[in-house]
């Protein structure tokens, strides 16, 4: 079980969870609501599926790290 956070691509450290809605794993959740089972593909035949869990909405807390 991973928890994640969409956010800009400027904002994203993998790491962290903090993962770009331009990603792979941004582009198939987005949208999609909890229970939904989604294909990330990353393209090249590497596709692999998830399930979203939960979503959980947040505000924005200020000034971050740009990576």
């Amino acid at each position: 079980r991973r928890r994640i956070q969409l956010v800009t691509t400027l904002r994203q450290v993998e790491l962290q969870g903090l993962i770009s809605k331009e990603s792979p794993v941004g582009k198939a959740v987005v949208g999609r609501r909890a229970g939904d089972r989604v294909l990330v593909d990353r393209g090249g035949g590497r596709r692999y599926w998830i399930t979203i869990r939960s979503i959980e909405k947040v505000t924005d807390d200020g000034p971050s790290p740009v990576s």
